[in-house]
């Protein structure tokens, strides 16, 4: 789950409620860095939102990963935990992408620190805010975030658009 704790604007159209984010494509980029930089293994949710963002069939996702699509969609749905070496590679795919690599510090790049990464465990939820029109994103475990946020986005979207209020 990731809160917004501002960089939003709420607005009201006969009985819908619209959220309209400012820098989008920022707000993507801070979300995909804390993502990938989360220091545990990534959840169900997390694994579904990554491929989505990546554009990949769970068949061809599957194939880079080595796995079988049946595998790949246990991951997906949290019935069976992804294995490290397997979340390190997901890490690894993604920080070689364009569409992730435009926030990640060079360091955390590199496999070794991303297989580090991938050695906790724990639900976390990602709050993110805008300050000086930068979006910045802090993992944190689901017990000490604040929940101040007044709206939230779903990660398992395929373009972190899809939001809803608190």
């Amino acid at each position: 789950m990731v809160w917004l704790l501002n960089g939003f604007v709420l607005t009201v159209d006969g009985n819908r409620e619209l959220v309209k984010y400012e820098r989008l494509g920022g707000l993507i980029a801070a979300l995909h860095a804390c993502l990938l930089l989360k220091p545990a293994l990534l959840s169900a949710p997390e694994i579904t939102y990554l491929r989505r963002a990546l554009d990949m069939s769970q068949a061809d996702m599957a194939q880079v990963l080595g796995t079988t699509d049946q595998t790949l969609s246990l991951w997906e749905r949290g019935s069976h935990p992804m294995a490290r070496a397997s979340d390190t590679l997901l890490r690894k795919l993604c920080v070689e992408s364009k569409a992730f690599a435009a926030k990640m510090p060079a360091l955390q790049t590199r496999v070794q620190p991303l297989s580090r990464l991938a050695q906790g465990v724990g639900q976390f939820m990602y709050e993110g805010r805008l300050v000086a029109d930068q979006w910045s994103f802090e993992a944190r475990p689901l017990h000490q975030a604040t929940h101040s946020a007044k709206t939230s986005l779903a990660l398992p979207t395929a373009s972190a658009r899809g939001a809803r209020s608190a």
